[in-house]
């Protein structure tokens, strides 16, 4: 009797614990471990914007194809931080669009987080991610937009940059990946560079994102969270249970 109480109360455990979510996907660009190339060893970066084009496609993730919605909870990025001079404590946004606002786009979500952060290792990522998983259609380009430098910039300092460059030729890092031209400005107006060989074409960025919905089993709010104050419930069904059963057997 006693261990089908127990079996009892192991399954409701589980049952009002929650869902555990599915790891999201992570397509790392240009993100190598320590310091090792192409992670961004330079520069000040003085413009207070910088931006890309990207979209996640079948070509880099084998689990998605084009047309399919997928939820971005997050684009975390590295800021070199090794160079006199740089300063990092400024407040970053990272911010996704239809297209660049110069371009007549629209901004979908953003967020925002102090780019120094807490306990950030050399070289760590930072972003602290959508209040709401952003859901994007798989294929379709999109323009993300990081700001805030500006708060920095000024004679011999500002913040690090979060792009490749190989010091020996000027270029991109070898074997550094490209999202084509990136952008500065207001409203990311201006081209930076003239081909996918320009160190600014290739970022250092990760997006994290889940097929899934959210809200349903896997997807990124989905979390395994106990319902409040269910577990001294249950220990106190189980003490009961125990007690009563010690009775009768003494009976």
């Amino acid at each position: 009797m006693m261990k089908k109480i127990l079996l009892g109360l192991s399954c409701l455990l589980v049952s009002i614990s929650g869902q555990a979510t599915a790891a999201p996907f992570v397509e790392q660009i240009n993100t190598g471990p320590g310091f090792a190339t192409p992670f961004p060893g330079c520069c000040i970066w003085s413009p207070n914007t910088i931006g890309w084009y990207w979209s996640p496609t079948p070509a880099f993730n084998a689990n998605i194809s084009n047309g399919q919605t997928v939820y971005l909870s997050n684009v975390q990025t590295q800021l070199a931080d090794l160079l006199n001079g740089i300063n990092n404590d400024f407040t970053m946004t990272v911010s996704v669009f239809t297209d660049r606002p110069a371009a007549g786009g629209s901004l979908i979500d953003s967020f925002s987080f102090n780019a120094f952060g807490v306990n950030i290792p050399q070289g760590g990522f930072r972003g602290t991610g959508f209040a709401t998983p952003v859901a994007l259609v798989a294929g379709t380009p999109y323009f993300f937009g990081f700001s805030g430098w500006g708060a920095v910039a000024g004679p011999g300092t500002g913040g690090g940059s979060n792009w490749t460059l190989d010091s020996n030729t000027g270029l991109a890092a070898a074997g550094a990946r490209s999202l084509g031209v990136g952008y500065t400005g207001a409203t990311w107006e201006t081209v930076l560079g003239s081909d996918d060989t320009s160190p600014t074409s290739t970022p250092t960025i990760r997006f994290l994102y889940d097929t899934d919905a959210p809200g349903t089993p896997g997807g990124p709010a989905a979390a395994v969270v106990p319902l409040p104050g269910a577990l001294p419930l249950m220990l106190s069904a189980l003490g009961l249970f125990t007690l009563c059963a010690g009775r009768r057997r003494r009976a």
